[in-house]
């Protein structure tokens, strides 16, 4: 335990379970507040797929947040972090606010930047069920789009429900739009297009679904655009996946035990995504 000296002479100290514990990590916003934003990134080679499009997310949120961060300081931390992490792994970037004010006010600061990593999976899944969250997700437009450590809401609309690994949450709003998984951006194959839902309201504008919206892909797989999806559009879609930056595409093979088609155009584009997480 680490005594600090504190306001009047007082010290400051800390208990978790019972048991005097050192303080410091109760004294990070991060951790106490979730003040910050993260980044969770493939790494093969020690080199990072996409990581122009995750550093420009990162400080985006930096910047919404007032938490300074620029753009050479996070290449830099990167840096250091691939100098002794495996070739091969899951990189976990936090960002949170390094000073803060009184209480949870916050204050403008620099960033303090952690990392953990863990082994890259050694295959990708075979597939997914999605199955509904009992609440729908709370709406607060000014996250939409950013990766933030606060979780809360997306825990408080499944709190109660168990997923096995092959089970995936599926959030909705109140309104009965779709939003995305836990971890991942949803796709559905609709009229020959891959529509994936727009995140006005809340949701993560993820690395991968921002790849696929913004590029010209082969004609084998298709045009990939935005919508307003709900659960009823399943029942019409050719095919459904979920993306992320580390698994790349996943199909959804049911939602709610009603079984998805498997869209003919999946499989290039399964292959087309594994190539972008290998350059």
């Amino acid at each position: 335990m680490i005594l600090r000296s504190g306001a009047q002479g007082m010290a400051s100290a800390a208990m978790k379970n019972g048991e005097l514990i050192d303080d410091a990590a109760l004294t990070e916003r991060g951790f106490t507040f979730a003040d910050g934003c993260f980044e969770t990134l493939r790494c093969v080679g020690h080199v990072v797929p996409l990581w122009p499009q995750h550093k420009a997310r990162a400080l985006a949120a930096c910047h919404a947040l007032d938490i300074a961060l620029s753009s050479d300081e996070l290449d830099q931390q990167l840096e250091h972090v691939l100098a002794v992490c495996p070739a091969d792994s899951v990189i976990k970037l936090i960002l949170t606010r390094r000073d803060g004010g009184r209480a949870s006010y916050p204050a403008p600061s620099r960033a303090n930047v952690y990392a953990h990593w863990r082994p890259l999976p050694s295959a990708p899944r075979a597939g997914v069920a999605l199955v509904s969250a009992r609440r729908p997700l709370a709406e607060i437009p000014s996250f939409a789009g950013m990766k933030l450590i606060a979780r809360t809401h997306y825990t408080f609309a499944c709190a109660g429900q168990a997923f096995s690994d092959t089970e995936e949450a599926l959030f909705q709003l109140e309104s009965g739009a779709l939003v995305e998984t836990m971890h991942h951006n949803l796709f559905l194959l609709l009229d020959g297009q891959w529509v994936t839902p727009v995140l006005t309201r809340m949701g993560v504008a993820g690395v991968m679904r921002q790849y696929l919206l913004s590029q010209s892909l082969p004609p084998e797989i298709g045009v990939c655009t935005e919508g307003t999806l709900t659960l009823a559009d399943f029942d019409r879609c050719h095919g459904a996946f979920i993306s992320n930056a580390v698994e790349g595409v996943v199909p959804v093979l049911e939602v709610n035990q009603r079984r998805v088609p498997m869209a003919d155009a999946f499989a290039s584009m399964a292959q087309h995504t594994r190539e972008v997480l290998l350059q």
